[in-house]
């Protein structure tokens, strides 16, 4: 387990910093890297990491023809270095979910009030990851311009409630997060989302059934303690007939803050112990998390 605080950097390199750190975990790979190792991306380039259970994991820097610095992901089974191209997708990943505006240009998320992110824009990231669970990525933008924002984005491992894995329908063995908003540049369309437990295969990003894990300062005056839940994740791909969806399993690598003005942006969440647990992070409006730190 490592976590990486308020580390200051470019957007494009900070993303760079997050393909070399995850994919150097004993157990995740770099299946291919479009940029060849460069320090800080640019507008086009993508990599692929593969998590220890064989999926695989596209981060992509720009929209298709690279007119935006914002990042969408995709995810499947089986993306083949040698043609750049899926094998095999899940047919509701993140990036088949973003759409396009009304315009058909692809939107994308970016730390950015507006729309005009760019790889060398200035900011801090904070970057959890786990070998045996995944990552958690947050990046804030500090050009002092008016256009400041956050995003957070991550994959977890879900710990799961029973094999799914063998089930007549297939569902990802990870939960994708997005906090943040997107866009396109050319006619500044914005969308925000909170896709706090998105799950690939399963149409609609989250399942009505799925119980965010959440926190909350505690409002009872002789406590100042920050109780928690984790995520209970479901799948519409295990919805009976009344549309409940079943249970798949739980993860807690990292939760909603739901404190309002009672939290604030870098507060660190401790166990009774003094051990921490959790760093809360929104500087903006959109990217807010309560990001783990064990």
């Amino acid at each position: 387990m490592t976590f990486d605080s308020n580390i200051s950097t470019t957007w494009g390199g900070a993303l760079a910093d997050l393909r070399d750190k995850v994919s150097g975990m004993a157990n995740w790979t770099l299946k291919k890297d479009s940029s060849g190792g460069a320090t800080e991306l640019t507008d086009g380039d993508w990599f692929v990491l593969t998590t220890p259970t064989g999926e695989d994991y596209r981060i992509f820097l720009g929209p298709a023809g690279g007119t935006y610095s914002g990042v969408t992901f995709e995810h499947g089974p089986d993306f083949d270095s040698g043609t750049d191209s899926w094998n095999d997708r899940y047919a509701n990943d993140p990036r088949s979910q973003i759409g396009n505006d009304g315009y058909n240009d692809e939107m994308s998320f970016a730390p950015h009030n507006g729309s005009g992110m760019d790889p060398t824009d200035t900011g801090n990231y904070w970057l959890e990851y786990v070998d045996g669970s995944g990552f958690g990525f947050y990046f804030e933008r500090s050009e002092g311009d008016g256009n400041d924002d956050d995003v957070f984005f991550g994959l977890s491992q879900i710990n799961k409630t029973w094999d799914y894995t063998t089930a007549d329908n297939r569902e990802s063995e990870y939960v994708v997060g997005v906090h943040g908003s997107h866009y396109d540049r050319d006619y500044n369309n914005e969308n925000q989302r909170m896709w706090t437990n998105f799950m690939s295969e399963s149409s609609g990003a989250q399942a009505s059934s799925t119980q965010h894990g959440f926190g909350l300062t505690n409002p009872d005056a002789n406590f100042g303690n920050y109780p928690t839940t984790d995520s209970v994740v479901c799948s519409r791909q295990y919805e009976n007939q009344d549309g409940n969806q079943a249970i798949i399993g739980t993860h807690d690598l990292w939760v909603r803050d739901a404190s309002g003005g009672e939290s604030a942006h870098q507060d660190t969440i401790q166990d009774s112990g003094g051990s921490n647990l959790y760093t809360i992070l929104k500087a903006h409006s959109y990217g807010t998390i309560a990001l783990g730190m064990d």
